[in-house]
């Protein structure tokens, strides 16, 4: 959805935003801190194969979400999505 989109549906986007809609998707979402990033990419990829899933980010893209209150990139947490599907 663009911008114009979400406003008229009383959702009001900073300047120079643009919204998306995504897919209906199964997501691995793991919660980490910036520093802990490499080591949070390694723990998702090594559950989804242990548990039984496929990532399929090549397909749908994967992303990193900052929450709102996210200021100090060393201890505040943020969690990275990645799409999966039951192999």
């Amino acid at each position: 959805m663009l911008a114009k989109e979400h406003q008229s549906q009383g959702i009001e986007l900073p300047k120079n935003f643009i919204a998306h809609t995504f897919s209906e998707l199964t997501y691995a979402v793991i919660k980490c801190t910036l520093p802990t990033l490499t080591d949070a990419w390694n723990f998702a990829s090594k559950w989804i194969a242990r548990n039984g899933y496929k990532d399929i980010s090549y397909d749908f893209g994967e992303y990193e979400v900052y929450p709102e209150h996210w200021k100090n990139e060393e201890t505040d947490p943020m969690y990275i999505y990645v799409p999966v599907t039951k192999v």
